[in-house]
């Protein structure tokens, strides 16, 4: 049996595309992930960050409480904003991804901060995140790791921002948005 060059391509194309969703056989997930990756590190950086799009297309809304990976000592929901000229990022302790519609993780907006990196995460790559949420539970996707400037603007952040903000208290992100 022979593939023909563009078989082989697709393949390929689609293998890198796709991530695995694990849930519970009896609780079909009403999610669909898109835009799903991980930034590149460099050696001594001990902070990640995750970007998905959750599309959800069951009749109500959830709620992603947490998440987990075992390339991290843990990992918070974030969000970020320009006050000022200066990047501020806040914990959230949950994020609404309503019936219907969707939370999109970006750069320079909400995501998922990976904290103590175990090891680099290097382009290429692939890493293991539970997302779970109060009403489908946890699901495990396996997100790519992109490089910096694949995954952002110049310098590897989004337009405007940079890291000399301040990061709020913990306790002041206890409302979903």
């Amino acid at each position: 049996m022979s593939f023909h060059p563009f078989q082989y391509l697709f393949a390929l194309l689609l293998a890198s595309i796709t991530m695995t969703v694990v849930a519970a056989p009896d609780r079909p997930s009403p999610f669909e992930f898109s835009d799903a990756y991980v930034r590149a590190s460099v050696p001594g950086q001990t902070v990640g960050a995750a970007y998905i799009s959750i599309h959800n297309h069951g009749s109500t809304d959830d709620i992603l409480i947490g998440a987990h990976s075992p390339v991290a000592a843990s990992v918070d929901l974030h969000s970020s904003h320009m006050q000022q000229g200066m990047a501020h990022m806040q914990r959230e302790a949950r994020l609404l991804v309503p019936a219907g519609g969707q939370l999109d993780m970006k750069p320079g907006g909400i995501h998922l901060m990976l904290q103590d990196l175990k090891h680099p995460l290097k382009e290429g790559d692939r890493v293991p995140v539970q997302l779970v949420f109060e009403k489908a539970g946890t699901l495990t996707l396996s997100l790519p790791v992109r490089s910096v400037l694949s995954a952002s603007g110049p310098g590897g952040m989004p337009p405007g921002m940079s890291m000399d903000g301040p990061m709020n208290s913990p306790m002041q992100g206890s409302q979903a948005h």
